[in-house]
């Protein structure tokens, strides 16, 4: 099959495509379908170890008003609202180069305690304090943290999901370059936090 036509049924079915791979992470790439974001953009996925349990894992995860401690680029986190499942939360994001982004974001927690299977999906709502010219206010993003048992049953394979479009000032090269390297740097943050290195 020519590289042209496996890249056309890469952006047919969405499929992942593999853009990096260290011993830690295994970054993945696929185009967000049309009409959901700008021409160009991608849909991450990070996938990784923790060598706690899931439980522990997503003690971690779930614990945002400790997120200004220890996640990459996070200037603000206020949580607006927590009934115990959903939290309604207000980010704010330092960015290089170009003007900060802020954002509102719900996010549900989803727990199988039979299978010890941990989630959380994020996505932009509506809240928060009203848009600033300080920041450029991030409209779309969707995501999912997923956490379960590895083989061993004693550690936790991580896998983040993430679409972001942080504004029409950035190019989508722009986006997809700090993507690369951002998006998995909050994942190690992670990971590190609830292994307490």
């Amino acid at each position: 099959m020519s590289i042209v036509c496996v890249l056309a049924l890469q952006l047919v079915s969405g499929a992942w495509e593999e853009v990096h791979k260290d011993d830690a992470l295994t970054v993945e790439r696929r185009p967000v379908p049309s009409g959901e974001g700008r021409s160009g953009l991608f849909e991450l996925r990070i996938s990784g170890h923790a060598t706690v349990p899931p439980e522990r894992m997503f003690e971690t995860l779930w614990k945002h008003e400790e997120y200004e401690q220890f996640v990459p680029r996070l200037k603000k986190m206020q949580i607006l609202s927590n009934d115990g499942t959903v939290k309604l939360l207000y980010q704010q994001a330092k960015m290089p180069m170009v003007k900060d982004r802020d954002y509102v974001v719900r996010v549900k927690k989803v727990i199988d305690p039979s299978a010890r299977v941990y989630e959380t999906v994020i996505e932009t709502a509506e809240g928060g304090p009203p848009e600033s010219d300080d920041f450029v206010r991030i409209k779309r993003i969707r995501g999912r943290w997923t956490l379960s048992p590895d083989a061993a049953g004693t550690g936790t394979d991580v896998v983040y999901q993430i679409f972001v479009d942080p504004g029409e000032s950035l190019p989508p090269w722009a986006v997809a370059m700090g993507q690369k390297s951002g998006t998995p740097d909050v994942v190690r943050a992670m990971i590190k936090r609830a292994e307490g290195r």
